[in-house]
């Protein structure tokens, strides 16, 4: 079992990882109790192709996962962290989605879109293989992609349902 740490309005589930060194996974107070009941050891596993760790546990000879749990995510659908990080799994920070939602969510990782024009040395934007024009600095081409990439997941209507809060 892995010690949790109650910090009022979360709770910290204390990872230790002979390769990588201790982690702290997040989830919300009101899941502590059911996470306890399975009586698990969770793991952290890199994951490459999402740039961050997901916590994980045996459970019956299966893998299961603590985002997919707390979110109580159906087959076929996908659970998307808003941050980025895999390793919190408070609900504000989880939905349900489906593979495209997540797939453009993943899109819109920081810097994605975002290269430098050979010509100008100015900071170009494409998405969907479209171009979205030239910034002067990085930091408002990655802005501007960023919008691009909310807007197409704000109009995919595969959206199924966002987590209750």
């Amino acid at each position: 079992m892995n010690q949790l740490i109650d910090y009022k309005s979360h709770v910290g589930i204390v990872i230790r990882s002979k390769k990588h060194g201790y982690m702290e996974a997040l989830i919300d107070s009101s899941d502590a109790q059911m996470i306890r009941s399975l009586n698990v050891r969770w793991h952290a596993k890199w994951h490459p192709s999402a740039c961050t760790f997901y916590v994980s546990a045996k459970l019956d000879g299966r893998t299961i996962y603590l985002h997919r749990i707390i979110a109580r995510c159906p087959k076929g659908l996908v659970v998307d962290h808003r941050n980025f990080n895999g390793l919190d799994c408070r609900r504000t920070n989880i939905r349900i989605v489906t593979y495209s939602v997540n797939s453009l969510e993943q899109s819109a990782y920081p810097g994605r879109g975002v290269s430098i024009d050979s010509r100008t040395g100015r900071f170009r934007v494409r998405v969907n293989h479209l171009h979205h024009g030239l910034f002067d600095s990085r930091e408002e081409a990655q802005a501007k992609a960023l919008s691009i990439y909310r807007q197409l997941i704000s109009n995919d209507q595969c959206f199924t349902a966002r987590v209750p809060l």
